[in-house]
């Protein structure tokens, strides 16, 4: 259970300041969730969710991205910003698009 908490605090640090990253290119608002899984998979941050099976280590690496979505939402609250986590797209929104 440890190892999990651990991966899921790099996870979220790493999501974090993707997602700020994104905010300095107004050209792209929003990601697909495939684009992050894949690269977040490809910076060796779902490793722990690899499994024989595919469809398994594709459930989990989706509960683990999305709970840390969440955790990168509670940690911004209060901060004028936030994620809009849909099915399939994540926009990072700022303070003054928030009333929409």
């Amino acid at each position: 259970m440890e190892t999990l908490q651990k991966a899921a605090d790099v996870l979220t640090a790493r999501l974090a300041a993707f997602f700020m990253e994104l905010r300095l290119n107004p050209a792209r608002p929003s990601m697909q969730e495939y684009e992050l899984l894949s690269q977040m998979r490809a910076e060796g941050l779902l490793a722990l969710c690899e499994a024989d099976n595919y469809w398994v280590a594709l459930f989990r690496k989706h509960f683990l991205m999305r709970h840390c979505l969440y955790r990168v939402n509670a940690n911004w609250a209060g901060l004028g910003q936030r994620l809009l986590l849909g099915p399939v797209s994540i926009e990072l929104v700022v303070a003054a698009e928030t009333n929409r």
